[in-house]
Formats: C-alpha cells, sequence, structure tokens
C-alpha cells in the first residue's frame, strides 16, 4: 500500500471534522485490504504523513497484529520512539517497479499484489480547498463538482459570501451530498451608490467587508 499518508493534512484539514472523515476514509481502505484481499504481508509506504505523534502510529499498528508481517518503509525518527509490535519491520528503502497510490482521497485506491495493481472498490472522497482570495467561490466549486462524481465532496472554503453565494453553495451542498467547511461570515452588500462605488474599487472580500462597516460606523 502506497500513499495514505494518515496523518498528512496540515492547516484547515488539521484542525476541523473534515480531518477525522478524511481518516475515517483512509482507515476504510486498510481495513478492506486486510479484511477482503488475504493479506498476511503488508508494505506500507508514505503511510504516516508529517503530522503524525507516536501515540497515533502506535494505534494503526496495533490495529495490524493479525497479519503475519507488516513492513514500513520509512525514514522517520518516530519508530525510535514506539515499541513496534512483533510483526512490524521499519526499512529505510524499497524498490518499486509500478507507480500508482492506495489514497482514496482525490484518487482511485489501488494496492500492489504480487506483479498485479489491484483496485479497491471503495469511491473516493474528494477534497477541494479553495483559496480564501477567489473572487467567484460559487463557479469555482461548480467547477469542481463537474470534474467528479456526487456523493463523496467536500469543500473546504474560508471566505466572506454574499447572502445569495452563501445559499447557492448550500443547494449545491445538498444537490452533492458534500458539503462546505470554514465560511468566516456573510458578506455585507452596498446599499447606496457611495458604497457601491467604493465596493468596485476593491477586490479583497475581507478587506470590502470591512470597509463597508467602517462607511457605517459599524465596529469591523
Amino acid at each position: 500500500m502506497k500513499d495514505l499518508e494518515f496523518y498528512g493534512e496540515s492547516g484547515p484539514l488539521l484542525l476541523s471534522e473534515i480531518h477525522d472523515l478524511v481518516l475515517k476514509k483512509k482507515e476504510s481502505v486498510l481495513n478492506y485490504v486486510v479484511k477482503n484481499l488475504s493479506v498476511d504481508e503488508l508494505v506500507l509506504m508514505n503511510f504516516l504523513g508529517e503530522h503524525a505523534l507516536p501515540t497515533f502510529v502506535e494505534n494503526l499498528l496495533n490495529e495490524l497484529k493479525s497479519l503475519e508481517k507488516v513492513t514500513v518503509v520509512s525514514s522517520s525518527d518516530i519508530y525510535k520512539s514506539i515499541l513496534l509490535p512483533e510483526n512490524v519491520e521499519v526499512i529505510e528503502e524499497y524498490e518499486l517497479q509500478e507507480d500508482f497510490s492506495s489514497s482514496p482521497i482525490n484518487n482511485y485506491p489501488k494496492v500492489l499484489a504480487g506483479e498485479n495493481i489491484i483496485n479497491i472498490e471503495i469511491p473516493p472522497l474528494w477534497v477541494e480547498v479553495l483559496d480564501p482570495k477567489i473572487t467567484d467561490p460559487v463557479g469555482k466549486i461548480e467547477e469542481f463538482i463537474k470534474k467528479v462524481e456526487k456523493g463523496n465532496v467536500i469543500v473546504v472554503l474560508k471566505t466572506v459570501l454574499t447572502k445569495a453565494e452563501r445559499e447557492a453553495i448550500e443547494s449545491l451542498a445538498k444537490e452533492t451530498g458534500g458539503f462546505v467547511v470554514d465560511v468566516l461570515t456573510e458578506f455585507v452588500d452596498p446599499l447606496d451608490d457611495i458604497e457601491m462605488a467604493f465596493s468596485k474599487r476593491i477586490t479583497n472580500r475581507m478587506e470590502k467587508l470591512l470597509g463597508l462597516k467602517m462607511l457605517r460606523g459599524e465596529r469591523p
């Protein structure tokens, strides 16, 4: 197995409910391989991710005690600080003849069994983290959703939205079965010609929001 990187997420994903969903999706791939493919030996490459903690690693490896042998390919020092199960060996290099990825995140997961690459019967989890500075969040989300299968879509969005944009995005989330997280606040629409002129001069959404509030004498 390759590229699961259980603790590779950072930023908004690492500290949000999305991280837990991503983690469970990766666990489902690992469990599928162990339970459905009659595996006795398992080689794990890019298994951890840079945000792993020793307790997390111990828990993951202990779940694989039923296997005859587990080989972890890694040069990370974290394995030196934990008590490895008897069936686990850590090596630094492993020669791979053909490239593949077992990650279910934005990818159809695969494993290498002998000389054959096998597709895992688990649908991907499509995750998109959008730049807070985007000018058209609804359009970007629509563009992303068109590229993927419905029902397994998550969009992480951290910006301010107009009421209409929020409603449009909520409608898209409902249609796809996915959802949007980390929306900062609802944007303030211009009320008159002066606010409209001010609004057109500024492209940054957060600066525009703060500027309109100041024009109205409101606290930012």
